[in-house]
């Protein structure tokens, strides 16, 4: 015979589930239960990665210098996998150590032999520059189209551009978008003026060319130097001769500098100008940024290899042990090699160590007729900066510091850049100037230079506003 329920049992069963299915302690299981697989699927793709290897390519120049730069690099994160976010900061200026750990991260999701496709978000980018972009841009592009080509690939690249104006044209312009749309066969050579930007790249990444007569690298320092001429006249405005001629010579010595110093069988180095000229109400995006890359060993690795009885490295290190209390040798090393006749190649060529010193000067001189053309009142909080960044230390230039010529006893002049207010080496220098990244080695050296065009537009003398 059939159980009869009465419809009053049913009602309250029915209230009784209801509850149960609404009170505080059931929904902690299920939220407990939820985490629980939610654990156990993370650890095991936590598992699946530790028995899986970076896929291996080897013509991949960047990527594998690059190898170890970050030494806390935590393993990929699944979410990555399907879409890479960018931190609001992307800017090599204000923080160029979370700019390496960035890419270095992207690094490790583009290597991981499950991605199969790759969604890269900028959503959230309020503030990059030319450099963090650029590297950014070389690095991805080199190791996308090495696993197209390599491992017959399609992998797929999708993107999303940051809401801010002045960010979105930099990733567009001269990121990662420019660089896959390159040739990677060939050496990019190229400058291309737009209404409101302008862009500058050279590469020397395959290119092998030992003839003085053709030297690739006057040849670059000579076009560049012609691009920012352009870029300028566009504001109706000119680079005078001199000035010319010290930013070609500058340009010129530093890529023989990075060539010499690399370290490398091969000299890989890649130059990059952005003009933007895009018109914004507080004039926020119109600026110059200038970036010099080369891989291979850092300044301080290159003093540290020469031997014990190198009188160079000997004069350096009195300067290291004199402030050793003060900052990491590898920073006072970067600094002692930034002073007239101080380059590691010094002990064999006595001539050597004016590539820096022209590099600065130039720097400076950029500085103050900026600040004379734009500020002649000093009211502008905006300025002309340059950082240069090499192994796991950064140097920060913004006029603050100025440089100044020692005269020596023998009627000789040497030039000094101390980094501190009584400009002189026997005091350290200005740890917010000076200072070491914590997790991270930069394999080689970089320049940055960003010169805004706000405040006054009175162009330089003898030029008219025609």
């Amino acid at each position: 015979m059939k159980k009869h329920t009465s419809s009053q049992n049913i009602i309250r069963i029915a209230r009784l589930k209801k509850h149960e299915k609404n009170s505080l302690s059931a929904k902690r299981r299920v939220r407990r239960a939820r985490r629980l697989k939610k654990e156990i699927k993370n650890k095991k793709f936590e598992l699946e990665q530790k028995n899986i290897r970076d896929i291996n390519l080897p013509n991949s120049y960047v990527s594998n210098e690059m190898e170890g730069m970050c030494s806390n690099s935590n393993s990929v994160k699944k979410k990555d996998l399907s879409c890479f976010t960018f931190p609001a900061n992307f800017d090599i200026f204000s923080n160029p150590e979370l700019v390496f750990k960035t890419v270095d991260r992207l690094r490790s999701v583009l290597l991981h032999p499950k991605l199969k496709k790759l969604t890269l978000n900028h959503k959230k980018v309020r503030s990059n520059s030319l450099g963090s972009e650029a590297i950014l841009g070389i690095l991805a592009s080199e190791i996308i189209n090495d696993r197209r080509d390599s491992l017959d690939e399609e992998l797929p690249v999708y993107g999303t551009f940051p809401k801010d104006k002045i960010a979105k044209e930099i990733v567009k312009s001269i990121g990662l978008v420019c660089e896959l749309d390159s040739d990677e066969i060939k050496d990019a050579s190229s400058s291309q003026h737009h209404s409101e930007v302008h862009l500058f790249r050279a590469d020397n990444k395959y290119h092998q060319n030992v003839s003085v007569k053709n030297d690739k690298k006057r040849k670059v320092a000579k076009d560049c130097v012609d691009y920012l001429e352009e870029c300028m006249n566009t504001h109706k405005l000119t680079i005078n001769i001199d000035a010319q001629n010290r930013m070609n010579a500058c340009l010129g010595e530093v890529l023989d500098n990075v060539g010499e110093h690399c370290g490398r069988t091969k000299s890989v180095w890649y130059v990059r100008s952005y003009f933007n000229d895009v018109r914004t109400e507080d004039n926020k995006g119109q600026y110059l940024e200038l970036m010099v890359l080369n891989l291979g060993n850092s300044i301080s690795d290159n003093f540290v290899n020469l031997s014990e009885d190198s009188k160079v490295k000997k004069t350096a290190m009195v300067y290291v042990d004199r402030h050793s209390d003060s900052l990491p040798e590898s920073a006072l090393l970067t600094v002692a090699a930034l002073q007239g006749n101080m380059s590691s190649k010094r002990d064999k060529e006595p001539s050597r160590g004016q590539g820096s010193v022209t590099l600065i000067e130039t720097f400076e001189s950029i500085y103050q007729d900026y600040c004379t053309l734009r500020d002649p009142n000093g009211i502008s909080n905006s300025r002309a900066k340059m950082n240069i960044i090499s192994g796991d230390t950064v140097i920060t230039f913004d006029g603050k510091y100025k440089s100044k010529v020692v005269d020596k006893p023998d009627g000789s002049e040497v030039f000094q850049m101390a980094f501190n207010d009584v400009r002189s080496l026997k005091k350290a220098p200005d740890r917010k100037y000076v200072y070491t990244m914590n997790d991270v080695k930069f394999p080689g050296l970089m320049i940055n230079i960003s010169i805004p065009l706000k405040g006054s537009t009175k162009p330089l003398e003898g030029i008219t506003n025609e």
